[in-house]
C-alpha cells in the first residue's frame, strides 16, 4: 500500500491577525448568529380533510411521503371517527367499527364543524373541535411512525368558504392546536388542485382556470388567476351544496330501492325501538356502500349489478340510465358555474381550462354536462381523489417564496417596518426574544395572511433584536413599526 497517499501535507504559513476591536465592523459571518431551519421549513404534514375520504403527505426536505391509512392500508383514509368506550377509533379503524355500531361513529367531520354543541356517539358527548382532532392527532402519529420526524407544521386545505372570521375556519385551527400542530397555513383546496400534478401542459402566467370540484359536500366553481411566479389569485367562487356526491349516492341509493321492490321510507321511518333503529342504520348503511360502489363501477363501466336488501335482489344499473339521473342536478351546478364567470366579467373563450377535480368528477356525466354548458377544454387532476393534499405539499416545499424583507433601514439602531400582501395580516407570532443575533435570512417571526398562509419576517441585514412592540397573535398592518434592531455596520469594500 502507499503510505504516501495518508501522508499530512504541510500547512501554509499565516501571519497572526490582531486582535479586533469592540466596535469594528463585520467582516467575516459571525458564528454566534442564530441559524434556525426556520419555522416554515420544518417537516410538513400537508392535509385534506374531505367529507367523505381524506389524504396527508409527509413533507421533508429529502422526500415526500404519502400517510396511508394503518388498518386499511389506502392512501385516501374515511373521514370517520368513532369511540369504542375506551378510545378514539379513526379512518378504517371506525369505517371497521361504525359497520356493528353505527351510533358509536360519526362521519363528515368539515360539516359539523358549523354545528353548535355537541354530538352524541351513544353516551359520550364530543365536540367537532374534539372529533376533528382525533383525525388530525391520528394522521400527525402516523406520519411520525412511518417517517421518522415529529412534524409539528401543517397546511390544512380547506373550503374556498372559509374565509377570515368563519367559525369554521376558527374551529379548524383550533383541532389543529389540539393535535399538536402549532404551525398552520390554510389553503385553499381549488388552489391546492391547480397546484396539483395535472393531465396535458402546465398551466402558464395569465392562464385563467374554472375548477369545478364535485365532492360528497358539495360542487364549487372556482375562478382563479395564474399569475407570476406560479402565484394563483382566486377571482371569485360559488358553492352549490345541493348538487354533491352525497345527493348522487342518495340518488342512486333510492333507485336500487324502487327496483329492487322497496322505498326510501323503508330506511327512514322513525321508531322508538332502539333494535329496530341499529337495523335500519345498519341496512342503510350497507345500501350506501353498494350505491357508491355503484357509482365507481359507472365511471368506466357501461353497466354494473349489485344485490340489495336482506333477499339480496339482484339490481342492474347502466351508465346511461345513471347520467340521466344526475343530469339535471349538474346542469344546475355548472348553470351556477357560469354565474360566477358573469360575475367576474370573464367569458367562457377567456378560460384555459376547466379543471375538474374531486372524486364526484370521475363521472364521465360531469364532464359532458361541463362540455356541453361552457364549451371549453376539460382538464383532470392526475389523481382526483388526492389531488388537493398533493397540491397542498407542493406548497408547503414553496416556501422560500414566503417571506418578506424588511424596509431599508440607516440607522444603527432603527425601527423595522415590512410591507404586507394584502395590506393586512391577522397573527403575529415573534420567533426571536430581545437581544438575539439576526442574519439577513434568518426569520425573526411570521404572519398570517388573511388568505391563511404563513410569511416569514426577515430584516435583510445582521443585527441584533433590541426589543419588539406588538405581543403574540396582533393584528398587522403594512408599515407598523413592529421590531427594533441594532444592525451591524458593513464593511466598506
Amino acid at each position: 500500500m502507499d503510505t504516501g497517499a495518508f501522508r499530512r501535507r504541510a500547512e501554509p504559513l499565516r501571519r497572526p491577525e490582531p486582535p479586533r476591536r469592540a466596535d469594528a465592523p463585520l467582516r467575516r459571518p459571525d458564528p454566534n448568529l442564530r441559524r434556525p431551519e426556520g419555522v416554515l421549513r420544518r417537516p410538513t404534514l400537508a392535509i385534506d380533510v374531505g367529507t367523505a375520504g381524506s389524504s396527508v403527505v409527509l413533507v421533508t426536505t429529502e422526500r415526500d411521503l404519502v400517510i396511508e391509512d394503518p388498518d386499511l392500508g389506502h392512501p385516501v383514509w374515511p373521514t370517520t371517527v368513532a369511540h369504542d368506550g375506551v378510545s378514539p377509533r379513526v379512518g378504517g379503524a371506525a369505517e371497521n367499527f361504525s359497520r356493528v355500531h353505527p351510533e358509536l361513529a360519526t362521519g363528515q367531520l368539515k360539516g359539523l364543524l358549523a354545528e353548535p354543541g355537541t354530538v352524541s356517539l351513544g353516551t359520550l358527548a364530543v365536540t367537532p373541535v374534539e372529533l376533528m382532532s382525533w383525525l388530525l392527532g391520528a394522521m400527525r402519529a402516523q406520519a411520525q411512525r412511518l417517517g421518522g420526524v415529529d412534524a409539528t407544521r401543517a397546511v390544512l386545505a380547506v373550503p374556498v368558504s372559509y374565509r377570515l372570521g368563519d367559525v369554521r375556519r376558527e374551529r379548524l385551527l383550533e383541532a389543529a392546536a389540539r393535535a399538536g400542530l402549532d404551525t398552520v397555513e390554510l389553503l385553499p383546496e381549488p388552489l391546492a388542485t391547480i397546484a396539483a400534478p395535472l393531465t396535458g401542459a402546465a398551466l402558464g402566467p395569465g392562464d385563467m382556470v374554472l375548477v369545478c370540484d364535485v365532492g360528497a359536500g358539495g360542487f364549487t366553481s372556482t375562478l382563479a388567476s395564474v399569475i407570476k411566479g406560479g402565484t394563483v389569485e382566486l377571482l371569485g367562487y360559488q358553492e352549490t351544496p345541493e348538487c354533491s356526491g352525497a345527493e348522487i349516492d342518495r340518488l342512486i341509493m333510492s333507485e336500487l330501492l324502487t327496483r329492487s321492490g322497496r322505498s326510501w321510507s323503508d330506511l327512514s321511518r322513525p321508531t322508538e325501538d332502539p333494535a329496530q333503529r341499529l337495523r335500519t342504520a345498519r341496512a342503510r348503511r350497507a345500501l350506501a356502500e353498494r350505491a357508491r360502489a355503484m357509482k365507481h363501477q359507472l365511471s368506466t363501466h357501461a353497466s354494473a349489478v349489485e344485490l340489495v336488501g336482506p333477499d339480496e335482489v339482484a339490481v342492474e344499473l347502466t351508465a346511461a340510465e345513471l347520467t340521466a339521473l344526475v343530469a339535471p342536478m349538474l346542469h344546475r351546478a355548472v348553470g351556477q358555474a357560469r354565474n360566477v364567470l358573469t360575475t367576474a366579467g370573464v367569458r367562457p373563450g377567456e378560460l384555459a381550462a376547466v379543471l375538474l377535480s374531486g372524486g364526484g368528477s370521475r363521472m364521465p356525466a360531469v364532464a359532458d354536462a361541463v362540455t356541453e354548458l361552457l364549451n371549453r377544454p376539460v382538464r383532470h387532476a392526475a389523481d382526483p381523489q388526492r389531488a388537493v393534499a398533493e397540491g397542498a405539499a407542493r406548497f408547503a416545499r414553496s416556501v422560500e417564496r414566503r417571506h418578506l424583507r424588511a424596509r431599508v433601514a440607516t440607522e444603527r439602531e432603527t425601527p423595522l417596518r415590512w410591507d404586507i400582501p394584502g395590506g393586512e395580516a391577522v397573527d403575529l407570532h415573534w420567533l426571536l426574544a430581545g437581544g438575539s443575533r439576526f442574519g439577513a435570512s434568518d426569520p425573526m417571526g411570521t404572519v398570517r395572511l388573511t388568505d391563511g398562509s404563513l410569511w416569514e419576517l426577515r430584516a435583510g441585514r445582521t443585527g441584533t433584536l433590541l426589543r419588539t412592540h406588538l405581543p403574540d397573535g396582533s393584528p398587522v398592518l403594512s408599515g407598523d413599526w413592529l421590531v427594533t434592531v441594532e444592525l451591524d455596520v458593513r464593511p466598506f469594500r
